[in-house]
């Protein structure tokens, strides 16, 4: 990455990063990597050293302590307050081995560039140095997709990865920058004013940082958003809805379909209240853009935003996507994702790495909705989806009925069981969640030999720790794409295919 050094004057942003609670030490830091969690790695330099390279050539890296920060890029050295400190991190002595003590980390909070990375933008957003949102929108994109391989890179390195032999593509850009969550998910909070705001939390924090718009949001969903916070205002403070009740409304969530553009409404709240949100919902469905209002009923205290019981207050359950060419009911709590247009990039690329075959049987682990199955089901004799979570398993029941396929069977359950039922598999995908697959899962698909493995990951670390498995298991990696499911952000997709080694 080209560095631009910043002489007269230096570069400062100040304005642009949050200073409630900043002390300590002012402190050079030299920015390493970035973080899977969005963070930047950085290490803390001598006044007098003008580049960690320099510094290192008498003393490691690895023994300066770790700083945490924000708002940086690989390469930068900055200036920076301490603003908290843990503490070193002891490791037991093993047999035959020393009990190891690694350095404190620090976060900090960035004062000044000292050197400017040539990736460097102007952020678009007021707001992303505050927000939890998005942690790359000063990078330029082109910046970002470079930072996302690597991501995925190091994470391999650091499992002994064997690359060899293996095809590693750059990353897979999303068709959208901008624009493209067709899924918006806001907390809500009735203000000390008076005022119901949706927002989100402040990076680091639950306090609830109202906004009006956000560049990532689909602008369809975002017009309802809006909407519906006015409705709601206007029957609270003509006294139709209650202060209780609106102090019992913790999200909105509004799915938006990419297709027909329809937006279906779901506010959650501690108790029902439907009785009482009745009449703004048969305002909101008289919208065009609007098909349905629902309520979900979730615990404030629980880390999940739905909850079990939902009720339509009015219009439709439902409404309906298409991936290449196929269609998807999407409800309240079923699962669909957020960038329909890249997620469907990424299926396509599976089922390309895949290269089925018209007698193929398929195992597809954690189907979901059935998305990937069904597509990969127009080209195979035969398809079976497993999936932990039942409702998904009865959406993609529905699904598959919907789309007339056939030769899909989708069964419901804990993956390291079932697989024993399951008694050949000629292609397996794998779409687990964060954490990634079992050892014993990896294990019973690996006894089943099939002749290639595609693997979708939301995850370069757990991905990684899979990867060395699949390989002591007699699994290549034998193709790798990154893949940005999420751009602005810190999270990166990854599609693997492992066949046999020879």
């Amino acid at each position: 990455m080209n560095m631009k050094t910043n002489r007269h004057p230096q570069q400062k942003i100040h304005s642009q990063i949050p200073q409630s609670g900043v002390s300590g030490s002012i402190v050079t830091l030299q920015v390493e990597n970035l973080h899977e969690n969005g963070d930047f790695i950085a290490r803390e330099l001598p006044r007098d050293s003008p580049s960690l390279d320099e510094f290192s050539r008498d003393f490691p890296a690895s023994n300066l302590p770790t700083v945490y920060l924000d708002g940086v890029i690989p390469g930068e050295r900055v200036l920076a307050r301490i603003s908290q400190c843990g503490k070193p991190v002891s490791t037991p002595a093993k047999k035959g081995k020393q009990k190891t003590t690694s350095p404190a980390y620090k976060r900090a909070v960035l004062l000044e560039i000292l050197d400017s990375s040539g990736i460097r933008v102007t952020s678009p957003c007021h707001i992303s140095s505050l927000c939890g949102g998005c942690q790359l929108m000063h990078i330029s994109y082109s910046g970002q997709l470079e930072l996302k391989s690597k991501v995925v890179m190091e994470a391999l390195t650091k499992a002994r990865i064997d690359l060899t032999f293996s095809d590693i593509s750059s990353c897979l850009p999303s068709p959208e920058q901008f624009g493209y969550r067709q899924k918006l998910q806001l907390p809500l909070k009735l203000m000390d004013n008076g005022l119901l705001e949706a927002g989100l939390f402040r990076r680091g924090t639950k306090e609830i940082l109202p906004l009006s718009t956000c560049l990532t949001h689909d602008p369809v969903g975002e017009d309802v958003l809006n909407l519906t916070l006015d409705h709601l205002e206007r029957h609270f403070r003509s006294g139709r809805i209650s202060h209780e009740v609106v102090k019992q409304l913790n999200f909105v969530l509004i799915r938006v379909s990419r297709t027909n553009r329809q937006c279906l409404l779901t506010l959650t709240a501690t108790k029902d209240i439907s009785r009482e949100l009745t009449d703004v919902a048969c305002e909101l469905v008289t919208y065009p853009s609007i098909s349905g209002v629902s309520l979900n009923i979730s615990d404030r205290e629980s880390n999940t935003v739905l909850g079990a019981k939902t009720y339509t207050l009015a219009g439709d359950e439902h409404i309906e996507d298409q991936l290449d060419g196929l269609s998807y009911q999407i409800s309240p709590t079923s699962f669909f994702q957020v960038n329909v247009a890249m997620a469907e990039k990424i299926f396509l690329l599976a089922l390309a790495k895949a290269e089925l075959k018209r007698t193929d049987r398929v195992l597809d682990l954690y189907c979901g909705t059935g998305a990937l199955s069904l597509m990969a089901a127009r080209q195979a004799l035969s398809v079976i989806g497993i999936e932990s979570t039942p409702s998904a398993v009865l959406n993609a029941e529905n699904n598959a009925r919907l789309n007339k396929i056939a030769n899909c069977e989708f069964l419901a359950g804990d993956s390291d069981t079932l697989l024993d039922s399951v008694a050949c598999a000629d292609i397996v995908f794998l779409d687990p969640p964060r954490k990634g697959c079992t050892p014993a899962t990896l294990q019973a698909i690996s006894r089943l030999n099939p002749r290639k493995i595609v693997y979708i990951s939301c995850n370069p670390r757990s991905f990684a720790r899979d990867a060395r498995l699949l390989q002591d298991s007699g699994y290549h990696l034998k193709q790798l794409t990154p893949a940005d499911m999420f751009p602005q952000t810190a999270h990166v997709e990854v599609v693997g295919l492992f066949v046999p080694s020879q």
